[in-house]
C-alpha cells in the first residue's frame, strides 16, 4: 500500500509542476481550448465562409431588385404615353371637325405629343382621313414611341 501512496502522490506532485509550467508560458487557455476539440460547433473558418455564400447571394437579390425597378419605370412610362396618345386620338376623331383637322404638336412632361391627318390609301375609300398621334419621351439617351392610329369619315 506504500508504494501505491507513493506512486499517486507522485502522479500528483508532477501534475502540479506541469501546471505550474504551463501557466507561466501563459498556455493555460490553449489546453483549456485543446480539451473542447471533442465538443460540436462550428469553427471560425466555417462561419466566415457561410458569410461569403450569404453576402453572395444577397448581391443577386439585390440585383434583381435593381432591374425589377427599372421594368416598372419603362412600364410606367409606356403607361403614361400611351394614356396621352389615346387622349389626343379621342379629341381630335370628337372634338375637331372634319374639315378642321390639321397637324400639331405639343409638350407634355418629358412626353413630346405630336398627330398628323392624312389622306389614307384610295383604295380604302374616299372621305376618310387617317389620324396618327405619336408620343416620344427620351429615358437614359434612348428615344422611346407609342404611336395610335385612327380612320375618320366624313359626316
Amino acid at each position: 500500500m506504500g508504494s501505491a501512496v507513493h506512486s499517486i502522490t507522485k502522479r500528483v506532485n508532477i501534475m502540479a509542476h506541469v501546471n505550474d509550467i504551463v501557466a507561466k508560458r501563459g498556455e493555460v487557455q490553449y489546453l483549456s481550448l485543446m480539451r473542447n476539440i471533442g465538443e460540436k460547433g462550428f469553427t471560425l473558418l466555417e462561419v466566415m465562409i457561410s458569410l461569403v455564400i450569404l453576402a453572395v447571394g444577397i448581391l443577386g437579390v439585390v440585383g434583381m431588385f435593381v432591374s425589377a425597378i427599372g421594368g416598372n419605370s419603362q412600364g410606367r412610362n409606356m403607361t403614361e404615353a400611351s394614356n396621352l396618345a389615346q387622349s389626343r386620338l379621342d379629341y381630335e376623331m370628337n372634338a375637331t371637325p372634319y374639315t378642321n383637322m390639321t397637324t400639331g404638336s405639343e409638350v407634355n412632361g418629358k412626353y413630346n405629343i405630336s398627330w398628323r391627318k392624312t389622306q389614307p390609301v384610295a383604295a380604302i375609300g374616299s372621305g376618310l382621313k387617317q389620324v396618327t398621334v405619336t408620343v416620344t419621351w427620351n429615358t437614359k439617351g434612348q428615344t422611346h414611341k407609342v404611336e395610335c392610329s385612327s380612320l375618320r369619315a366624313k359626316s
